[in-house]
């Protein structure tokens, strides 16, 4: 009789933030005085999920981060780091471009 060991689980990788500032999150968030439950009920979404954003543990797509910036009164781009930033100047560049 021969043991099996179960196969080996894929290493998984965490996903990190595209285009959230976890610092310019929680600044606007504090500064709309707003509480994290307000502002995921605000973006349809769980303070749970909220919270993981504020705190740099997950990444979250293009269309929450425009969700969020609404829900705060900011724009898009006040709450995305550098990096994201430019990826998002350069994306809105060639969107009016088509």
């Amino acid at each position: 009789m021969t043991d099996h060991a179960p196969p080996a689980k894929p290493e998984r990788k965490a996903y990190k933030p595209q285009w959230l500032d976890k610092d310019r999150l929680r600044e606007a968030r504090e500064a709309a005085e707003l509480t994290q439950d307000e502002v995921a009920a605000k973006c349809g979404t769980t303070q749970r999920a909220y919270w993981h954003w504020e705190n740099g543990d997950w990444g979250c797509g293009l269309a929450m981060v425009t969700s969020l910036a609404a829900a705060l009164g900011r724009q898009p781009a006040d709450l995305m780091h550098d990096k994201g930033r430019k990826a998002f100047a350069k994306l809105t560049a060639a969107l009016n471009a088509a």
